[in-house]
C-alpha cells in the first residue's frame, strides 16, 4: 500500500452485503485511513465490526466514513457486519514495516505556546443492565444537551447476533457490547428523541434531550 503524507489510504464501497475489495494490506505502525462509502448498504451492513482492530463504527447513508487508526502488530484482522452476513473472508492483513517508514510527527512552531484544556462539566452517568429476564433494562433515560452522556450498560445475558452491537445515528454512535460493563460515550446537541437500537433496528434504549 503507498503511503501518501505519511498515511496509507485504502477505499472500499459496501454494494448491499458485499464489500468491494474485501482484502486490504498495509504496514504496521504507518497511521491508516480507511474510507468507506456506505451509501448502499443493505440491513446490518449499515455497521461495520473489526474487533481485532478495536473498531466498530456506523456508516452514513451518504458520503465516506473516514476510520482512521495506526496497526501496532502485524497479523489477519477479519471485519463484517455484526451477524457475520457480509463478504466472506474478507480481513485487513498488517505485515511488518521493512520500508522503514513511520508516522509523521507533528512539529509545534517556534511562538507556540502549551494550552491547558478548560475545565468540562461533569458527565451525565447512567446504568442498563442486559439480563435474559428483563432484556435492556432500564432503557428510557433524559439528559440535557451539550453536556457529554455516559451510559454503562451491564451486560449480565448471552448476546449475539446484532444485538451485541449498539448504535444511535444521529450521534455516530457504534460500540460492540461485551459481557460484563461497557461505556458508551456521546455529547448529545439538539432536543429531541434519540433512539439507540441494533443494526437491524430492534430497540434498545431511548434518551430524552432536553435543553
Amino acid at each position: 500500500m503507498p503511503i501518501v503524507d505519511g498515511k496509507q489510504i485504502v477505499s472500499m464501497k459496501v454494494v448491499d452485503l458485499e464489500y468491494q475489495p474485501p482484502r486490504f494490506t498495509v504496514r504496521q505502525g504507518v497511521p491508516v485511513e480507511w474510507r468507506i462509502d456506505g451509501s448502499q448498504t443493505a440491513g446490518c451492513a449499515s455497521v461495520l465490526s473489526a474487533p481485532g482492530l478495536n473498531i466498530t463504527v456506523s456508516l452514513p447513508r451518504s458520503g465516506e466514513k473516514v476510520v482512521k487508526f495506526t496497526p501496532d502488530k502485524t497479523g489477519t484482522f477479519t471485519f463484517s457486519c455484526p451477524m457475520g452476513m457480509t463478504t466472506r473472508g474478507a480481513a485487513i492483513t498488517v505485515i511488518a514495516n521493512e520500508t522503514g517508514a513511520v508516522a509523521p510527527t507533528p512539529v509545534a512552531s517556534a511562538n507556540e505556546q502549551p494550552t491547558e484544556a478548560p475545565a468540562s462539566a461533569p458527565a451525565q452517568k447512567f446504568t442498563m443492565s442486559v439480563t435474559n429476564e428483563q432484556g435492556f433494562y432500564p432503557n428510557s433515560f433524559t439528559a440535557k444537551k451539550n453536556l457529554s452522556v455516559e451510559l454503562e450498560v451491564d451486560v449480565k445475558a448471552d448476546i449475539s447476533g446484532c444485538m451485541d452491537t449498539m448504535i444511535g445515528s444521529d450521534y455516530d454512535i457504534a460500540y460492540r457490547l461485551k459481557p460484563g460493563k461497557n461505556t458508551v460515550r456521546f455529547t448529545p446537541t439538539k432536543v429531541g428523541k434519540l433512539d439507540l437500537t441494533c443494526p437491524m433496528g430492534i430497540p434498545m434504549g431511548e434518551f430524552t434531550i432536553t435543553n
